[in-house]
């Protein structure tokens, strides 16, 4: 299984090194086959992802309350939060437009902050911020290993999932309208 990821990113990497950067950027525009179209439902994919199968399911979330600590994304490393924590901040980096390096460019932040658009009086790019932010200091209170969070400190978990269930709304729809771009992908989760 390690073995065929590391041979996928080797592709994904030689691809887009090989000519589909300049596909990508050449695709302007917020249609359904456009770049931003595309990075707009894969983002809201991935925090889909982190919402529902790194802490959702484990918590209890899809199962009527039902823990479920077995069904943690990583369970014998015993690193499950960790990966969650991983995922956030990528997703946050490239909302952002922060590199690998840590480096601040231009990301969705800046461009949802030159279209001015609004959330019940506030800036949506800083409404869609701040809410990452509390995203990230409530699932910073989750502990490794993640299935013994889930026995003995529920509460923290709860938050957690929490904080990222209200970012949904902001990411999914907030987002996508200001932009222009439509939400291809289901989930079939009911947010």
């Amino acid at each position: 299984m390690v073995a065929e990821l590391k041979s996928n990113a080797k592709d994904v990497l030689n691809q887009w090194n090989n000519g589909y950067k300049t596909t990508f950027v050449s695709r302007q525009g917020n249609d359904v086959g456009s770049s931003m179209g595309l990075l707009i439902n894969q983002l809201n994919f991935d925090w889909e992802l982190l919402k529902n199968f790194q802490i959702g399911i484990p918590a209890g979330k899809k199962t009527l309350g039902e823990v479920l600590p077995d069904k943690v994304e990583s369970l014998n490393a015993k690193n499950s939060a960790q990966l969650a924590k991983a995922r956030l901040m990528s997703i946050k980096n490239l909302y952002l437009g922060k590199n690998k390096s840590g480096e601040d460019g231009l990301g969705l932040h800046d461009y949802l902050l030159a279209l001015e658009s609004n959330y019940n009086g506030s800036l949506l790019a800083e409404v869609i911020l701040a809410q990452m932010n509390k995203a990230e200091v409530a699932l910073n209170a989750v502990n490794d290993p993640f299935q013994d969070e889930l026995v003995n400190n529920l509460a923290v978990v709860d938050n957690a999932y929490k904080e990222i269930q209200k970012t949904v709304v902001l990411l999914k729809t907030d987002m996508p309208s200001a932009l222009g771009v439509l939400i291809t992908y289901q989930d079939n989760d009911g947010d």
